[in-house]
């Protein structure tokens, strides 16, 4: 074992449940609670540890579960017939009898600010608001000593809490007559950075006095939201209890809970209703009887001292002790895709209902798996934009007789989640469903007319043959040409069901006005994406690089005869990388680099001291990272590259930085020319802007992005 608790949870590949025992028990201050990426705390050592190993006997994830000698008892408490009015709940009772040995109560309350923290308390009514359920994140930091110091001076205290709560008192406190436990039914903890956004939910439009989860008397899963107004709303089957019930937004540590069973970790066990459903079967009043589990003999002290205090009746049914297996249950499917969605600031009830539902907003179509880096890096793009704009995306794959689900491109090191990929269909009838779960569908950027025009699965794909009426479609900056009409006919007659139509020049967009459908000249995504994700992929990259280069990237390697020309005129060297199809093909003394990934590619673009391509990507990431460059516009070699490389060029008045062949280039004053990028940006701005104005009203974006540029 571990010098500290930190050690030892790791090296026992355990989760710390943020309980605070290690915390009041390090001598030296050395371990704080630190926030991780889900907004759980964690136990972390932040100073000087001198290992003591003060914390390990403490720690409920470390020590061994107690194990009781006496079989538990199901207790019914109500009041007897000389007894008039309404009782207060169990943990009422549990107050009034404390305070009548003149100890003090330490539990969960809810504070003015309806934070949950554990307090010690002697006052009757601040002991009406403890808890006595685990929906909120119950802050226990200070709690130990506070309690330890009670009982030192020689009073009595009911320490209720969780399961793991009660073990580490125990275990900080040893054995005392003075400490009297329960344990509270435990649903887990929910994170406390989603608790507290739900609470700012649900008091954004009026002050709220109270809230009360699963109030007695109402259904299972019942929300009460007192305002100060004196206002209340009620939600059934209220998604915050479901998404607690569900292990949705419950600590990882939870999930795999070391106490067995039902055992009881404390003196008594209350809040358990499922329990005690029987009991309270045929009662003429059920809202006045107090029910509780008795573990020990101090359970039996408290069963009878509260019968006394209260004047109630009690009633017993033994229990064979369930302590055979551990309380582990697995965290909900879509546990990280809630934490991703919370954190990003969709409203709880919307994520919730996705991540339980498995919904989505954006079906994203095309070929975003693709092994050309411009494409994968345009589709992760659009990926992004979309999540920035508030919504949920889903890629879809073509269909196939496979079972699973794609993976992410193989070329893109940082991987989509599992949760934003669909898994394969193989019919049509089949892929039918997913119009339930997702709210519009988009064909996304490229030559995807094209490229489907060959191959019937893909058209057919690409067409959203499996899109049902009524369902909202569009195309975001897709390419299509005149030379492109024969094989893309049935294309464009798809086309017609689509709602919003957009293409990537203007080209395109002329072609199919003449057809009949309305389009709009639109960017692609890579030009329109929050740049921070972009950085973060080249942030990333492992490629060694010279201090100075020309990156030339190739799509036709035969457009490049000559370059070294080019080269002697710049004074320095390429690093020089071909497309796809062209990767083991070298020219001349000149090598191809093998970079493997779109995190290398797109770091060598923005640490370059130059660029050469005839690429139509890598033109857009030289104007993004602001690089002198040349494009190669040949358009007896790729039309439909060249096509859309002079439509960019022309619009930002680049078109000077064109030419068919790298002998032209290279005999050209431009080469030495620097790019005036401040009016390049000015105009480009002006085109971003209205882009993104587009792509928002075409998706009903809940969130706007265009106001960046």
């Amino acid at each position: 074992m571990g010098s500290n608790v930190v050690e030892s949870l790791f090296e026992k590949k355990r989760l710390c449940i943020s309980c605070y025992a290690c915390v009041s028990a390090c001598e030296s201050d050395a371990i704080r609670m630190v926030e991780d990426d889900n907004g759980f705390l964690r136990a972390t050592i932040a100073g000087d540890c001198i290992k003591c190993g003060k914390c390990l006997p403490v720690c409920p994830q470390l020590i061994q579960t107690d194990k009781h000698d006496d079989e538990p008892n199901l207790c019914l408490l109500k009041p007897s017939d000389s007894t008039s009015g309404l009782h207060p709940g169990t943990i009422a009772v549990l107050a009034k009898w404390i305070i009548s040995r003149e100890g003090l109560i330490c539990g969960p309350l809810m504070k003015s600010d309806l934070n949950v923290s554990m307090s010690l308390t002697g006052d009757l009514f601040s002991m009406s608001k403890i808890q006595s359920c685990s929906y909120a994140y119950i802050d226990a930091e200070d709690t130990y000593k506070n309690v330890k110091d009670t009982i030192d001076s020689g009073r009595e205290v009911l320490f209720i809490g969780l399961p793991c709560q009660v073990q580490a008192v125990k275990a900080f406190i040893g054995d005392s007559a003075l400490l009297f436990t329960a344990d509270i039914a435990c649903k887990g903890q929910p994170s406390p950075v989603i608790y507290q956004k739900y609470l700012e939910e649900i008091t954004s439009e009026k002050p709220v006095r109270q809230i009360r989860f699963e109030p007695k008397g109402k259904p299972d899963g019942t929300l009460e939201v007192m305002y100060d107004d004196g206002s209340v709303s009620t939600s059934y089957d209220n998604p915050y209890i479901r998404a607690l019930d569900r292990n949705l937004i419950v600590n990882q540590a939870c999930a795999s809970c070391r106490i067995p069973g039902r055992s009881g970790t404390g003196d008594i066990t209350i809040g358990d209703a499922e329990r005690f459903k029987m009991l309270t079967v045929g009662l003429t009043a059920p809202e006045k009887a107090i029910t509780f589990t008795s573990n020990t003999k101090k359970g039996e002290t408290i069963r009878e001292g509260v019968a006394a205090s209260s004047m109630m009746d009690t009633y017993m049914v033994s229990l064979k002790r369930d302590a055979s297996k551990s309380q582990k249950k697995d965290l909900h499917l879509g546990w990280i895709r809630m934490m991703n969605m919370v954190n990003r600031g969709i409203p709880f009830d919307k994520a919730a209902g996705y991540c339980m539902k498995w919904k989505f907003d954006i079906g994203i179509v095309g070929p975003w798996r693709s092994d050309e880096y411009g494409t994968a890096l345009s589709y992760y793009a659009l990926y992004n934009m979309v999540k920035d704009m508030g919504m949920e995306p889903i890629l879809l794959d073509r269909r196939r007789d496979t079972k699973g689900a794609p993976s992410s491109p193989r070329i893109l090191e940082k991987k989509y989640p599992f949760y934003s990929i669909s898994k394969w269909y193989s019919n049509i009838q089949d892929q039918i469903e997913i119009n339930n779960r997702v709210v519009r569908f988009v064909v996304g950027p490229g030559r995807v007319w094209k490229e489907a025009a060959s191959d019937r699965d893909v058209a057919s794909y690409h067409m959203l043959d499996f899109v049902e009426d009524g369902k909202r479609m569009a195309s975001i900056s897709s390419s299509v040409s005149k030379e492109d009409e024969g094989p893309v006919g049935p294309m464009v007659g798809a086309l017609r069901r689509f709602a919003e139509v957009s293409t990537s020049d203007g080209d395109s967009a002329s072609f199919l006005e003449d057809e009949g459908i309305s389009a709009e000249t639109v960017l692609d995504p890579v030009l329109l994406c929050d740049t921070d994700h972009l950085k973060a992929l080249y942030e990333s990259a492992n490629l060694p690089l010279p201090e100075q280069f020309v990156f030339n990237y190739m799509i036709e390697p035969d457009n490049f005869i000559g370059m070294e020309s080019f080269y002697d005129v710049l004074g320095y060297g390429p690093i020089t990388i071909s497309g796809p199809g062209h990767a083991d093909k070298k020219r001349r003394d000149y090598p191809v680099t093998a970079i493997g990934s779109v995190e290398n590619w797109i770091r060598c673009i923005n640490d370059s001291a130059f660029v050469l391509t005839d690429s139509y990507y890598a033109v857009l990431f030289a104007i993004l990272f602001k690089k002198p460059f040349i494009a190669i516009v040949n358009d007896s070699k790729n039309e439909a590259e060249a096509r859309r490389i002079s439509w960019i060029l022309d619009c930002l008045e680049l078109d000077s930085r064109a030419f068919k062949t790298v002998w032209e280039a290279s005999e050209s004053n431009t080469l030495r020319e620097n790019i005036e990028y401040d009016s390049v940006y000015q105009i480009l701005n002006g085109m971003q802007r209205r882009s993104l104005e587009w792509i928002e009203r075409a998706l009903d974006a809940p969130v706007s992005i265009s106001d960046r540029y």
